[in-house]
């Protein structure tokens, strides 16, 4: 058998078919591209001739073979395109997974920030109370410190007037003066209007001595007559001199007497005085001494006597011209 070859169709005699003719005849097992085409042929014109793997008869025309199926996964522009999917999918992928490790040490960085430092106000409250940890009981509050009154010194010569304005009235205050001169020494407190409130010291000569400055009322300023030098000094009383009535307590002149000593019971005290004026004494409560609680002692030259001291008494005011004493009994 030979085969002649025209554009790559082959039969048996050499010659292409007829246009319109029957198909007849067989195939050879292969073909130059290798395939199994004829054989399929074959099959096909043993039957009825009318139908082929292709469909219908071979066509008629220039005897060209019929081209071969291919596998879609022999394809090249297939697989370029799995290729370049691939690619994307890599790329994407690994663009989340960044994404992801960026966010989740971010995260790890915050939450390290904040376990070291970021602690939130309830943890540093608990941290500021430690005491509270270590007897489970709150922390008992400081006791409040009583209010602190700062001294004022005051001096000069011939009259005068001395402002005291924001001396706080919650208080007792004690004016102690003195006066180098001959004629007369007066010393009154003065209030807001301009009004004397009370004469303090009306004194010739020479004085050195304390009163009580805003007994009677509130004062802002001291007004003063002097022929000499003077100097008043404004005091809180608790700067006053003390008497804790354990012994006997002597002076001269006007005084101003703190008591730190038990008031709180019935007491009898025993006072004397030496001189050629008045000899005054008055009993005050530091909360309440606008209301004295008692004049214990209003006499005029030489006294000895007894009287109660009242309860509660905590500054005595004593006016005299000369030396005088108190003994608790």
């Amino acid at each position: 058998m030979s085969f002649n070859q025209n554009n790559g169709a082959q039969s048996h005699d050499g010659s292409l078919p007829r246009p319109g003719s029957a198909w007849s005849g067989s195939y050879p097992a292969a073909t130059p591209q290798g395939g199994t085409a004829g054989a399929a042929y074959d099959a096909a014109a043993a039957g009825d001739g009318a139908s082929s793997p292709y469909g219908g008869p071979p066509p008629a025309g220039d005897g060209t073979a019929l081209p071969k199926k291919r596998r879609w996964y022999r394809s090249g522009k297939v697989w370029a395109i799995i290729l370049a999917a691939v690619v994307v999918i890599g790329v994407i992928g690994s663009r989340g997974d960044s994404e992801t490790a960026t966010h989740s040490s971010t995260t790890r960085a915050t939450s390290a920030s904040t376990s070291d430092g970021g602690r939130t106000t309830a943890e540093e409250s608990q941290e500021a109370t430690p005491s509270e940890e270590a007897t489970g009981e709150p922390e008992a509050p400081a006791e409040s410190e009583a209010p602190s009154y700062e001294s004022m010194h005051f001096e000069g010569t011939g009259a005068d007037v001395i402002t005291v304005d924001g001396l706080d009235n919650s208080i007792l205050w004690v004016a102690q003066a003195t006066h180098s001169g001959y004629s007369n020494f007066a010393v009154w407190p003065v209030d807001a209007s301009g009004q004397d409130i009370d004469l303090l010291v009306n004194e010739i000569g020479s004085y050195s001595g304390s009163r009580l400055l805003n007994d009677q009322g509130e004062p802002v300023a001291i007004r003063i007559e002097a022929d000499g030098a003077w100097s008043v000094d404004v005091l809180p009383y608790t700067e006053a001199p003390a008497w804790d009535m354990a012994q006997p307590y002597a002076g001269h002149g006007d005084t101003v007497v703190r008591i730190t000593g038990d008031t709180d019971s019935l007491t009898t005290v025993h006072m004397t005085h030496a001189g050629q004026s008045n000899f005054i004494v008055i009993a005050y409560d530091d909360g309440d001494w606008f209301f004295p609680l008692n004049l214990m002692v209003n006499e005029i030259g030489s006294y000895d006597g007894r009287t109660v001291l009242p309860n509660g008494t905590t500054v005595l005011e004593i006016m005299a011209d000369g030396d005088w004493s108190i003994t608790a009994e």
